[in-house]
């Protein structure tokens, strides 16, 4: 797989180990923007997401950050369920 590895970020420190890395990514990409910073989305989760669970998914070559994707998951009941 090219020396890629993919891991889940499932703890606060986990996620927060990435902040660096995260705004560099965010600095190279052409389609960045503020609302996409670690630093938002730190408070977002912490402030407005805690009834759903952080799914970060990122990919690391070597310890270098080279992708990520910023999910979550969310219980929602439907019709009762």
């Amino acid at each position: 797989m090219n020396g890629l590895s993919v891991r889940r970020l499932a703890t606060d420190a986990e996620w927060r180990s990435v902040a660096v890395g995260w705004d560099r990514l965010l600095r190279d990409s052409e389609a960045g923007s503020a609302l996409q910073s670690h630093a938002f989305l730190d408070c977002w989760r912490r402030h407005l997401g805690q009834d759903r669970e952080p799914f970060i998914l990122a990919v690391f070559r070597g310890e270098a950050l080279v992708a990520a994707a910023p999910l979550q998951l969310a219980t929602r009941r439907i019709w009762g369920r």
